[in-house]
């Protein structure tokens, strides 16, 4: 019996390990993963995690583009922003320089990545066959 329990203990361990209070965006090269709160509160951290060797500026924005934070992440240096919630709109992080495609901050969402590694796959391929076929 115990030996049939092991593996799902095992598998919840994994699950849980997903899970945050707070926003955790950590951005790298190609993309950006994000791990979300699983609940909503009135306000809720939202903790960046630069894995590139660029300094990073962008804005936190509402849905509805009201202003929130400024904010300024620099290689592998965590930074921390608090920002309020609203059940009817969500929140975005808008990279400003380097500029890059925009992240939507979804509570509820387990983790998720921008752009989808499928996506992601199929840009590194279609630029790989188009430089390949420059060369001949």
């Amino acid at each position: 019996m115990k030996y049939l329990l092991g593996p799902f203990l095992f598998l919840g361990i994994l699950e849980a390990a997903e899970v945050s209070d707070a926003f955790i965006v950590r951005i790298f090269e190609n993309s950006v993963k994000v791990i979300a709160p699983a609940k909503y509160t009135k306000k809720v951290n939202v903790i960046f995690e630069n894995q590139t060797l660029s300094e990073i500026r962008g804005k936190l924005v509402s849905e509805d583009f009201r202003f929130r934070r400024f904010v300024t992440i620099y290689p592998y240096k965590p930074v921390t922003a608090e920002i309020p919630v609203s059940r009817k709109k969500r929140n975005l992080f808008i990279p400003l320089a380097p500029s890059s495609q925009s992240v939507i901050l979804k509570i509820g969402a387990k983790s998720y990545e921008v752009p989808p590694r499928e996506l992601l796959k199929k840009a590194i391929e279609a630029t790989n066959i188009h430089a390949i076929s420059q060369k001949k």
